[in-house]
């Protein structure tokens, strides 16, 4: 190789290196912990009718609670993936509906979930310096996520003073799955403190694909040569005290082959989550704010100067 190609080689390779290094100072990595408040859509909720569009058929009694753990890997600029493994607990009960109808049913449920989901996190909104103190010490950021999760559930019913799987007792004679695939969007933001710390908060909601997380669906099932215990379960008789029984539908309404659920829609379930995280890559020693540095920023295009030194 003459010197010319080797002079022009090596030049190439130390600005290749120093573009790769400044690409690679964007990223950042970090993981925490989150805990939060958890509910779910599906067959038992609601006010007075018997089914409203999505959130307003929300019940509020139903909120349980959610914790887990995550880590999250800065790709470029403003997307980032995460991993997110969480415990979810929802539960329902038709006892504390006003609808004369789910009143009837008188069925409830619990429902433990474990939930990995892998999204990608868009950030459409930030501030490299909050407070305008010219030190970089807080960044705030807002993003979306969307991706894919793998959950497994086992919804139980509590009867004589314990609690039964569901599954297997088959209440509507359907064998489903209780490992399922679900689709997570979310919305939340983080404050990043001297970039070793982060704290924010994140909505998410989970669409799946199976309308048995209440193990309430189709209709009711011919209880015919069942066992006790699936005939309590599968129709359980009113017990509900300060209930005017006369706008109660009759009892055959709860009985083969009279509709149990609604099977058009899935069910799926929210939480909302307080979250803490280390950042592990970008620390940095705290410098005090130098009045001179900032004006010669401003001169100089601070805004620009400002998302050059504060890659979060």
């Amino acid at each position: 190789m003459s010197s010319h190609y080797l002079k022009h080689f090596f030049i190439s390779t130390i600005i290749l290196l120093t573009l790769t290094s400044n690409y690679n100072a964007q990223f950042l990595f970090d993981y925490g912990a989150s805990i939060g408040a958890s509910n779910y859509l599906g067959e038992i909720g609601g006010k007075d009718e018997t089914a409203r569009p999505w959130l307003y058929d929300l019940k509020l009694q139903h909120t349980k609670y959610s914790f887990g753990g995550y880590a999250r890997y800065k790709v470029i600029q403003d997307l980032s993936v995460k991993a997110d493994l969480s415990f979810v607990n929802i539960t329902g009960a038709d006892s504390l509906s006003t609808n004369p109808a789910r009143v009837g049913r008188n069925l409830s449920f619990k429902n433990d979930i474990f939930l990995l989901t892998t999204m990608a996190e868009y950030t459409f909104l930030k501030d490299f310096d909050v407070g305008n103190s010219g030190t970089y010490e807080v960044n705030f950021n807002m993003y979306v996520g969307v991706g894919v999760g793998l959950f497994y559930h086992n919804p139980k019913a509590f009867y004589q003073g314990e609690w039964h799987r569901l599954k297997p007792l088959e209440t509507e004679g359907v064998s489903y799955k209780l490992l399922q695939p679900s689709v997570p969007v979310s919305l939340g933001f983080h404050y990043t403190i001297k970039r070793t710390q982060r704290i924010g908060i994140e909505m998410s909601y989970n669409f799946t694909f199976t309308d048995y997380l209440d193990d309430i669906s189709t209709t009711y099932r011919d209880t015919t040569g069942l066992s006790d215990l699936q005939k309590a379960l599968i129709t359980r008789p009113l017990d509900r005290e300060g209930f005017d029984a006369t706008s109660i539908p009759k009892q055959e309404n709860y009985e083969f082959p009279s509709p149990r659920g609604n099977p058009d829609d899935d069910d799926g379930f929210m939480t909302i989550k307080l979250t803490y995280g280390v950042v592990i890559k970008g620390s940095y020693k705290n410098k005090k704010f130098n009045p001179y540095k900032r004006r010669y920023r401003y001169i100089t295009s601070s805004r620009k100067a400002r998302r050059k030194k504060a890659k979060f």
